[in-house]
């Protein structure tokens, strides 16, 4: 998991803790795409948050 562009391990608690209302977008990347930006670590793909500020 990255929290703003910091690599911090898998936590699905995080994800939790989010409040609906702050997320901007959510999208689903495909392995290709996580496994370029983000490493090999990444080969099933991602799910990335945006929240508003």
């Amino acid at each position: 998991m990255f929290i703003e562009g910091q690599a911090r391990g898998f936590m699905v608690e995080k994800l939790e803790e989010l409040v609906p209302g702050n997320v901007a977008r959510a999208r689903r990347i495909m392995a290709s795409e996580a496994m370029g930006t983000y490493g090999t670590q990444w080969a099933w793909g991602g799910i990335v948050i945006t929240l508003q500020r």
